[in-house]
């Protein structure tokens, strides 16, 4: 028994509250995350990873990998090319970008707060 519980909290995946509070989903959250965490060991350089292993890796249904990749793409957090033969994709993470989003969100919550409209 405890083999097995030890074995299940091995790999343990967090979730930045931030991001989702910029996406406003607590799956593209998630996934921006994880593709942050990719990034990051990579140096924000561009890295490539196949769906069925972003499948695997984090649980995530096909459909709900597509839709939340096309709503971070959309929000400008990670940009996505189709490389190579056979075709890969490959992921860059704009952290630039989530600062920003970080950085406004955080002002608009701020400004909520206070009663004011806007800043």
């Amino acid at each position: 028994m405890q083999c097995v519980a030890e074995d299940l909290n091995q790999k343990l995946y967090d979730i930045n509250p931030v991001y989702i509070d910029i996406t406003s989903s607590i799956t593209a959250g998630y996934l921006l995350t994880q593709l942050d965490s990719l990034g990051r060991s990579f140096g924000y350089r561009e890295f490539w990873r196949t769906d069925a292993e972003l499948q695997r890796d984090y649980r995530l249904g096909r459909r709900e990998l597509a839709d939340n990749r096309k709503k971070l793409i959309s929000l400008g957090v990670i940009s996505v090319v189709r490389k190579g033969l056979p075709a890969k994709l490959y992921y860059r993470v704009n952290i630039e970008k989530i600062v920003e989003l970080a950085l406004a969100f955080e002002s608009t919550t701020q400004a909520k707060e206070l009663g004011l409209s806007s800043i």
